[in-house]
């Protein structure tokens, strides 16, 4: 009989009925990495997600906030779905989460790391960045991420390497040539996740010994990859190993 997952429980009841893009290796590889979070005890620090949109990837930030009786902030624009409908979608799903989550409606532009950091109270745990995709605003969030982010803390980059998010890319690679206090983790189908040098390692290693355990077809892939060539799940990236989970073959 399969084990029960909460994550995975989670991610069917919950993130997958809200609007937005999402796939499930990345969802679940995130629900992981916050869980590791909370069991190194740096779960109590705040979370914020840059790019809101209906809240799909933010319900996974506010599942892991609740358990930790920590907060989440939310920041959009809000031009795609207006922020009563995107309050009123979460209401309906997890109302029991909704005492965590501060949305904030405007653009990231107009932020800066210490007005994020009033809002917080202190530097953020897990942040991810998927608000506009076009370069110079996902260089700011970037640089806003690497000024409010803790020594624990990970930052989840939506839609890096993917063909139709050209200002990702560039954005990425000139952010990390800048040479910021971040280091690459791990990269998935859609996400990309970096942490602090400090820390880097220690999440690597967590999410390949999860790889390497997992039942799941991530896992499988993963182990079967790993078994033709260290390569296909591992690159170098900007001078740091970078662990690759479920990418295309």
């Amino acid at each position: 009989m399969p084990t029960f997952d909460p994550d995975v429980d989670f991610i069917g009841r919950v993130t997958r009925h809200l609007d937005g893009w999402l796939i499930d290796d990345d969802a679940e590889v995130t629900a992981d990495l916050l869980r590791t979070q909370e069991a190194w005890g740096a779960g109590d620090a705040p979370l914020f997600e840059i790019g809101v949109y209906c809240g799909k990837y933010l319900s996974l930030l506010m599942a892991s906030a609740a358990r930790t009786h920590s907060r989440v902030l939310g920041i959009d624009t809000f031009q795609f779905k207006d922020l009563a409908t995107v309050t009123e979608g979460l209401r309906v799903l997890v109302p029991d989460l909704m005492q965590v989550l501060s949305l904030h409606q405007g653009s990231s532009r107009d932020l800066t790391a210490d007005s994020i950091l009033q809002v917080l109270g202190r530097p953020a745990r897990f942040i991810s960045v998927d608000g506009s995709h076009e370069h110079h605003d996902v260089l700011h969030d970037l640089r806003l991420a690497d000024d409010t982010l803790d020594e624990f803390g990970l930052v989840a980059v939506d839609d890096f390497l993917n063909p139709v998010a050209i200002g990702v890319n560039r954005a990425v690679n000139s952010f990390m040539e800048s040479a910021p206090n971040l280091v690459g983790v791990a990269c998935g189908p859609n996400k990309l996740f970096l942490a602090r040098p400090m820390q880097a390692d220690r999440y690597r290693q967590h999410l390949e010994a999860h790889l390497m355990s997992t039942s799941s077809a991530r896992g499988e892939l993963f182990r079967s990859r790993l078994g033709t060539w260290r390569g296909l799940v591992e690159q170098q990236f900007f001078g740091s190993t970078m662990l690759l989970y479920a990418c295309p073959p």
